[in-house]
């Protein structure tokens, strides 16, 4: 022997060191996947503001041209000849110069303008299963709008003309939704598993009928009345 130090192999990681790095793994992948859901959640809803915008400019252009806001479902019989489409999502679509707009009630979205009408839920992914076969967003036109002057609105700046709106729906490509309200509470769609809102925090965006957008809860859309029978901001007259 040469009197040299035996070496020693190195000291291994204790359990609970090795515990506490997977716990720090574990904090940075749901922080990682919260900023990614909060991002597309971002980013969806800029989409949808993007769409509103422009479906409520070619509205009011509409109005403008015609003297008269669209009628909010007045849509076509297929048997006439030809199917007359009065409707504020058929009348936009002809504008626009769909040529493909199948005549039913309401109409079916050529695909190269679905991208205008539906957009994704934000939270969560599109719903797949048998009660709930697809859950997208859409928008909602205000039907006291149908068929009235600008003139007759009052306060254009406090007058939702168009909603966003989660819908449940059977597969086919649709515009619209009947509602007896913006913030018809049965008619939304709600996730399954928890019964929340499609939406982040219950915030929809909305357009009035000066073309500005806000992002409302049910509560704040509901205006002065309540959610079932909303007042004031989707009534022409303000203080109603």
């Amino acid at each position: 022997m040469n009197g040299s130090p035996r070496k020693h192999p190195g000291k291994g990681f204790t359990l609970t060191e090795i515990l506490v790095v997977i716990l720090i793994i574990g904090v940075l992948a749901l922080v990682s996947n919260s900023v990614y859901v909060k991002m597309r959640q971002k980013a969806n809803s800029a989409v949808a503001v993007q769409s509103l915008r422009q479906l409520g400019s070619l509205v009011l252009g509409l109005a403008q041209e015609d003297g008269k806001m669209p009628n909010e479902g007045d849509y076509p019989n297929p048997e006439d000849d030809p199917p007359a489409d009065t409707s504020w999502d058929g009348y936009v679509l002809a504008y626009m110069g769909a040529s493909d707009v199948i005549a039913s009630t309401p109409p079916q979205v050529p695909q190269s303008y679905e991208s205008i009408f539906f957009h994704p839920n934000d939270y969560p992914d599109p719903i797949e299963t048998a009660n709930y076969p697809t859950a997208k967003r859409t928008f909602v036109y205000l039907r006291v709008l149908s068929d009235v002057s600008i003139a007759a609105i009052d306060d254009p700046s406090r007058t939702g003309m168009l909603g966003e709106h989660p819908w449940r729906t059977d597969g086919r490509n649709r515009v619209g939704f009947k509602s007896a309200s913006f913030m018809d509470m049965s008619a939304l769609v709600p996730d399954p598993l928890t019964g929340d809102d499609l939406n982040p925090d219950g915030k929809f965006n909305f357009v009035f009928a000066d073309g500005h957008i806000e992002t409302l809860t049910r509560e704040e859309s509901a205006g002065s009345g309540s959610t079932s029978k909303p007042l004031g901001l989707w009534t022409l007259d303000p203080a109603d």
